[in-house]
């Protein structure tokens, strides 16, 4: 990713009179980029820290506005919730669950009854 905008960079280096200069010395932009690579490296290393300490989290992302927009959110799906949007969201819930409990009422109940029936239970 930094490699694609080191490579856009120095293509557009050529079009700045920088690099007129590079050219008038025959040096090509491209041939920068190993150089430029790791200059951007080493940077980053050293610049990283600064970077986080002078970004402030909480004018990036005022704690107030964020709660408001949730509570719009909050209210928005509420009145999308009709009553028939309810019973649906129910009955799929219960559905699943009741299907298990249908299954393992089935197995438990025929252990049960054979285990009565070899008991000698009428």
């Amino acid at each position: 990713e930094v490699e694609t905008v080191i490579d856009d960079q120095l293509e557009a280096l050529k079009a700045k009179p920088e690099g007129l200069i590079l050219a008038m010395q025959g040096i090509e932009p491209r041939t920068l980029k190993p150089l430029v690579v790791t200059f951007v490296r080493g940077a980053a290393a050293e610049l990283g820290p600064i970077l986080v300490k002078s970004f402030d989290m909480s004018a990036a992302l005022p704690i107030d506005m964020l709660r408001g927009e949730i509570d719009a959110l909050m209210s928005a799906k509420l009145l999308e919730l009709t009553p028939d949007r309810v019973k649906e969201l129910m009955e799929e819930v219960i559905r699943v669950h009741l299907g298990w409990l249908i299954v393992w009422g089935n197995v438990f109940g025929g252990l049960i009854g054979l285990a009565s029936t070899a008991a000698g239970y009428p």
